[in-house]
């Protein structure tokens, strides 16, 4: 957002932050990576069945049912709906700022119609 939005900035304290900390916070991904992937190895198991002739195996998480349905939860949230949200927050920001800001220099009407309805048909 920043390097789009505010690419002359300077940085802030929170960027300051995230650099100077940056091992710390890719050892907290890959902690709650495997904390993610821990569950499913606890949980999985490989269970035999007979199709036909043949004996294949079916891998299957045993949960029970509340704990299945609370992970499963937990984990769409995580990985799937908290990114999503952000990143539309952080694409729509970025659009409606792009969309609303006014073209430099000295204003020239015909320009400036010419420019609005080459938005507008967007």
């Amino acid at each position: 957002y920043h390097a789009i939005i505010h690419p002359l900035r300077e940085t802030s304290d929170v960027v300051e932050w995230l650099r100077s900390n940056k091992w710390f916070l890719i050892s907290i991904l890959w902690l709650g990576g495997m904390g993610v992937g821990a569950a499913q190895l606890v949980y999985s198991r490989a269970l035999p069945f007979t199709y036909g002739t043949d004996n294949f195996y079916d891998c299957r998480e045993i949960w029970d049912d509340y704990w299945g349905r609370t992970y499963t939860i937990v984990i769409f949230v995580a990985t799937f709906a908290l990114p999503l949200t952000i990143l539309v927050f952080v694409y729509s920001s970025i659009g409606f700022h792009v969309w609303r800001h006014v073209i430099p220099g000295n204003e020239d009407k015909q320009r400036d119609d010419t420019q609005r309805n080459r938005k507008d048909k967007l």
